[in-house]
Formats: structure tokens, C-alpha cells, sequence
């Protein structure tokens, strides 16, 4: 979207910047999706990896809806994970 913009839009306008500010967010919920959709080692480990990052604790064997449905530390107040992510895209 970011590319399909810079050539609609004179530098991308307005998408660029607001899709480039939540970038890693956006990767954090593809690694999720990714997670859901296909039962591997290599999605497990990267969804492992992500708990960690967003927890602050070492886990393993989390699923996505156990990620999803945790309270995220990253909050201001008590959210979870997908209450974050979908303020974030609202």
C-alpha cells in the first residue's frame, strides 16, 4: 500500500507516513496471522519470539489467541493485545 501510494499520491501523502508509523506493528500482526493459519515450527518459533518481545516473558507453545487475549504491558491502561491492535488500525 505504501508503494501503490507514492504513485497515486505526491510522496504518498498521508498513507506513507501513518502505515510507515505503525510498520512494526503490522509485522507483529502478520506474525500472528502467519500463526494461526499455518501450524509449523518456524511460525511457532516466530510466535514465541513475539510473546516474549510484547510479554517481557520467556514462553513457549503460545497460540494466537493466547497472545491476543493477554494483557499487553505496551498499554497506558489494562489492554489486551488485540484491544491494542485494534485501537492502533482504528
Amino acid at each position: 500500500i505504501r508503494k501503490i501510494s507514492k504513485i497515486f499520491f505526491h510522496q504518498g501523502y498521508v498513507f506513507d507516513t501513518a502505515i510507515g508509523a505503525i510498520n512494526v506493528d503490522l509485522l507483529d500482526m502478520k506474525t500472528i496471522r502467519n500463526s494461526a493459519a499455518h501450524l509449523s515450527s518456524t511460525t511457532a518459533s516466530k510466535l514465541d519470539g513475539l510473546a516474549f518481545r510484547i510479554l517481557g516473558i520467556t514462553v513457549t507453545g503460545y497460540s494466537a489467541y493466547k497472545l491476543l487475549f493477554s494483557n499487553d504491558p505496551r498499554s497506558a491502561t489494562i489492554k489486551t493485545v488485540l484491544e491494542r491492535y485494534i485501537e492502533l488500525l482504528d
